[in-house]
């Protein structure tokens, strides 16, 4: 939300602020969803679980990549 609002009013440091919170929630969310996948999968299907959940976030992060400039 925040980096929208740097980016309708043309406000570089705001969008900057946006992405750093952005990565630092990113981060956190990174490791609880590793621990949930750890405990809930085991033995091969944990390895499949951790390539299936980072495979989602890439994919998320080229959609992510490819919508926000058009939506700005």
């Amino acid at each position: 939300m925040v980096f929208a609002i740097g980016g309708t009013e043309n406000n570089y440091p705001l969008m900057l602020t946006g992405r750093f919170i952005f990565g630092l929630g990113g981060e956190c969310m990174s490791v609880s969803q590793s621990a949930i996948v750890a405990n809930w999968f085991k033995g091969k299907e944990l390895s499949f679980a951790f390539g299936l959940n980072l495979s989602m976030s890439r994919a998320g992060s080229v959609l992510n990549g490819s919508v926000t400039p058009r939506i700005v």
